[in-house]
């Protein structure tokens, strides 16, 4: 039988009680009003996946590595005093995490040290908080990513190179973000292994033909709920557009269809598809 491991942790009223650990791939200390996370006195190299979800924390261990070297994913989801260093520097140091999830937190701003620290990461959740500013390089040390959500934060714009140099990126989900759209005229991101882009009930009026021009692996664009006056031609094979209202979407898809060569339309990769919800 596994030897059980002690850990002191303390409550809102910062009085010590002991958790005991048998599990060696999870500890769990959800809705335990937490308001710190002290391991400073243990390696604990059986944990692969700690969850402090519905806590109260005010921090969390930045120098993660030290005491949970083998840790792959962390879930701080509902812990709305979590938020990114101000001075920049990084939040979390881990040589091993692969998925992090900040859902539901208290982070305004993510600055470029503050995910700089996470070689490994690959997914990362960050929807629901307060988020009104991304660095252009804060995700430039991130080469492992796969997936990023941002839906329902504060943005409006977005660097249009924060996903340059990530080569595994395949989907960014930035739906609910009230007041986002693209800039007249520019492109709202280049990627060039983007498959998936979430933009569900932006503030998205117009799209111009180099709105998405520079993601050309995109497969599925995702814009039901925004206020598109207009939908251009996409220079693109295998997309996806997704909308919601039956008027406004049959009548910009006829607009996409009607401006779409006819050997173009016949091609069984290019697919313009209405999703009702």
């Amino acid at each position: 039988m596994m030897r059980a491991i002690f850990l002191t942790l303390c409550s809102s009223i910062c009085s010590g009680f002991p958790i005991e650990l048998e599990n060696r791939a999870d500890l769990i200390l959800n809705y335990k009003n937490l308001t710190e996370f002290d391991v400073s006195s243990a390696t604990l190299t059986e944990v692969i996946y700690l969850s402090l979800q519905g806590n109260n924390l005010i921090t969390f261990p930045r120098y993660i590595y030290h005491n949970l070297p083998e840790v792959e994913r962390i879930k701080l989801t509902d812990n709305p005093r979590i938020t990114f260093p101000s001075d920049g520097s990084p939040f979390l140091i881990s040589w091993s995490l692969i998925e992090l999830e900040l859902e539901s937190c208290g982070i305004q701003e993510i600055y470029n040290g503050s995910l700089s620290c996470l070689s490994k990461m690959e997914e990362i959740n960050m929807g629901s908080n307060l988020i009104k500013q991304i660095d252009k390089n804060a995700f430039r040390e991130n080469h492992n990513l796969r997936k990023i959500v941002l839906s329902n934060n504060n943005l409006a714009t977005v660097p249009i190179n924060m996903l340059k140099g990530l080569e595994r990126m395949k989907e960014i989900d930035l739906s609910y973000n009230r007041n986002l759209a693209a800039r007249l005229n520019r492109p709202f991101l280049m990627s060039n292994t983007l498959e998936i882009l979430k933009c569900s009930y932006c503030g998205f009026r117009e799209t111009t033909e180099i709105t998405f021009a520079y993601l050309p692996n995109l497969r599925e664009l995702r814009l039901e709920g925004n206020l598109l006056l207009r939908v251009p031609v996409l220079l693109m094979p295998n997309i996806v557009v997704i909308g919601k209202d039956p008027d406004s979407v049959m009548t910009n898809c006829r607009i996409l269809a009607s401006r779409v060569s006819k050997d173009h339309m016949m091609n069984d990769e290019f697919i313009c598809a209405l999703l009702f919800l």
